[in-house]
């Protein structure tokens, strides 16, 4: 199932319930966001664009040496873009490469990198309404059960928001699991 057909299309302009989720959220809660803080509480920073441009075309193109000479820390492997929902974990599951996650995983990459809009959110702050982003997200939505299951095998969050409205309404990364038919996928790890 695609995301058109899971939130349906607004009409004019083409844009999914989700898009104009994702916008509101970014522009409404950008000075409201708590940074994302490190394990030992200091504030979380992206890469040197440079680095994480190289990291990202390495990447794309599969060089692990290269990949290996940039990233050589957990911290590393959690390099993310300024303003904009991504990081490093994002980019191997959109190259759809599990080589790749796996290699960021090991080096300590985060599945539950998470993102409000298009800043990296600290979810010990509690949930906002609007639109979140993870790399978990995306590889469920990418539907690669091999990057799904090695996500699950580092700790990904199945609680992990995806859209938050109210405390009773939130859409988890099980909930888009469900509508992405990743359901069997996410169950036979967990039984294995």
């Amino acid at each position: 199932m695609d995301e058109d057909s899971l939130f349906g299309t607004l009409s004019g302009g083409g844009l999914t319930a989700l898009d104009m989720l994702a916008r509101v959220t970014r522009d409404k809660y950008r000075a409201e966001i708590p940074t994302r803080t490190r394990r030992d509480g200091s504030p979380a920073i992206h890469a040197h664009a440079a680095s994480f441009e190289g990291a990202k075309t390495a990447i794309r193109e599969g060089d692990f040496g290269t990949l290996a000479e940039l990233v050589q820390t957990a911290r590393h492997a959690n390099w993310y873009a300024p303003d904009r929902a991504w990081c490093l974990l994002d980019e191997a599951v959109k190259a759809d490469s599990p080589d790749m996650v796996q290699w960021l995983l090991g080096k300590g990459a985060d599945p539950n990198f998470l993102f409000i809009g298009d800043r990296p959110y600290d979810r010990s702050a509690g949930l906002l309404q609007g639109m979140y982003f993870s790399p978990f997200a995306s590889a469920i939505r990418g539907q690669n059960t091999q990057i799904v299951r090695a996500m699950l095998a580092h700790g990904a969050d199945l609680s992990l928001p995806v859209m938050f409205s109210a405390p009773d309404d939130c859409l988890s990364c099980l909930d888009f699991a469900q509508g992405f038919g990743m359901l069997p996928c996410i169950e036979a790890f967990l039984l294995d």
